[in-house]
């Protein structure tokens, strides 16, 4: 019973192991885009709430971030994909 129950353990753990890594190289591919909080279409409007003479405050409220964040957007730092 031992054996059995070690070898399922085993299992369980490579398996576990096979998925990190999987998960892994799937955000290598992708880059950063999964762990982004704001849609591309959220950032275009951010882009558009600037022309429009907003803050970088009251945009950055607005959207529930950081200046600092909007800033990076809008200085072509970040998001560089999304037009």
């Amino acid at each position: 019973m031992v054996d059995r129950v070690s070898i399922d353990w085993e299992k369980h753990v490579r398996e576990v192991r096979e998925k990190e890594i999987a998960e892994r190289k799937a955000r290598r591919l992708i880059g950063s885009r999964k762990l982004r909080k704001l849609t591309d279409t959220q950032v275009r409007e951010i882009r558009k709430a600037r022309k429009k003479k907003y803050t970088y405050k009251e945009i950055a409220i607005a959207y529930g971030v950081t200046i600092n964040v909007i800033r990076q957007i809008l200085n072509g730092n970040t998001y560089k994909d999304v037009t």
